[in-house]
């Protein structure tokens, strides 16, 4: 590998997003913020640790720390003068020393994605989906193969069907 493609990479190969350096823990970083026309926010998961990021100014961001095998979800959000432009669901898992794992926005260095649906109605109908298990604090020990199962769901029903669940007419 080039010294071009490490540094581009943050030091870590494609294949080893979930490496550690000297044998200490690897901790996966979400940058969470919370802007007039950006929002990325966690829709549930337990940080290690949470920091407050003061640059860029304004402040409105912070950074979660996840140890390896954590769980997160996480709701991506922008927009411009028009409306809003992007919606992104994504459940992760944070990766282990020995795993390796997608790029995920806004997740360093990367995640073993279980759930990621895009676009308007996809994303309020998971939103929609989640919303029992996350308030009843149910979503960190849910299975693996159920997020999967449903993003295989999500991403194979008519729109139109899915506009209506997540409205909460089916």
């Amino acid at each position: 590998m080039s010294a071009d493609a490490v540094e581009r990479d943050g030091g870590a190969p494609n294949g080893m997003l979930g490496a550690t350096s000297g044998g200490e823990l690897l901790l996966t970083e979400v940058h969470l913020e919370y802007r007039s026309n950006r929002r990325y926010r966690l829709l549930f998961g337990l940080p290690f640790d949470v920091i407050a990021m003061d640059h860029p100014a304004p402040p409105g961001g912070r950074i979660a720390f996840f140890r390896p095998g954590d769980r997160f979800g996480l709701a991506l959000w922008e927009a411009n003068d028009f409306g809003t432009t992007h919606w992104r669901v994504l459940v992760c898992r944070a990766l282990a020393s020995h795993e390796t794992g997608a790029r995920v926005p806004q997740v360093r260095p990367g995640a073993r994605v279980l759930l990621d649906v895009k676009g308007a109605t996809r994303a309020k109908a998971a939103l929609h989906w989640l919303a029992p298990y996350v308030e009843a604090g149910d979503a960190l020990s849910m299975q693996e193969e159920r997020f999967v199962e449903t993003e295989f769901r999500l991403k194979n029903t008519a729109l139109a069907r899915l506009k209506a669940y997540a409205e909460g007419n089916l």
